[in-house]
């Protein structure tokens, strides 16, 4: 049986992606099965880890596509974080690995037992800056890759990333900054995607800048709501 591009994409979305090594099992669990009822359970077999020698033309365009709609599937079910990890620590190239290596890379990063390195990637994350970044994109990117390293090996609390965020941007950002801080001390709870949120509506703001005012939502100015949409934007 074979399957379009959109049919495996929409079955993916019913498994929810795989972030790191919690819930493994589980996740493997429902993705062998999917593979199973889409006829391709075999593609991440050792058998089929290259293609056949000696085979027809047809079947040879078969197994590739056979191949590439097992891989699609798992690429789909898998956070974009940790492809982005698998290919750090494994070499992984989604154009030129195939579904069975895909499989290989995938369980050895998530099975993989805590490294030594988990301290020096916390003291990296704590010490990321926004001054020390090119842009405010490159500042969240560093934020959310370390996080997500960090997490594989360790289960860390949203505050941390919430506390860190807002520090690395006390200089550079002060009136965010000092906005944020404030509706915390009034005992607003901050999750880390509100955050990275917040920030990523800024980035793109900054880069369709035009020399007005950019539309803002900042908590705690003591302001009417009117006037704490605009303010004049914040290098």
């Amino acid at each position: 049986m074979s399957y379009a591009v959109k049919e495996v994409v929409k079955l993916a979305s019913c498994i929810e992606k795989l972030q790191g090594p919690e819930g493994w099992h589980l996740w493997k669990g429902k993705v062998k099965l999917s593979l199973r009822i889409m006829g391709k359970e075999d593609r991440i077999d050792s058998k089929n880890a290259k293609i056949p020698n000696k085979i027809s033309k047809n079947k040879e365009v078969e197994w590739h596509a056979g191949n590439d709609a097992a891989k699609l599937f798992i690429m789909n079910c898998v956070s974009p974080e940790l492809l982005t990890w698998i290919i750090s620590q494994e070499g992984w190239d989604p154009e030129t690995k195939n579904a069975f290596e895909t499989w290989t890379c995938l369980q050895k990063v998530v099975s993989r037992p805590s490294g030594g390195d988990t301290h020096c990637l916390i003291t990296e994350f704590i010490a990321v800056n926004r001054k020390d970044s090119t842009s405010l994109d490159d500042y969240i990117n560093r934020l959310a890759r370390l996080w997500s390293q960090i997490n594989f090996n360790l289960s860390m609390h949203e505050e941390l990333f919430v506390t860190v965020a807002l520090n690395g941007i006390m200089t550079t950002d002060s009136l965010w900054h000092n906005g944020w801080r404030r509706e915390m001390q009034r005992g607003k709870v901050i999750s880390k995607p509100e955050m990275l949120e917040f920030l990523t509506v800024h980035t793109n703001a900054q880069k369709c800048y035009t020399p007005t005012v950019v539309t803002i939502s900042l908590p705690g100015e003591g302001q009417s709501e009117d006037e704490s949409r605009k303010r004049p934007r914040t290098e």
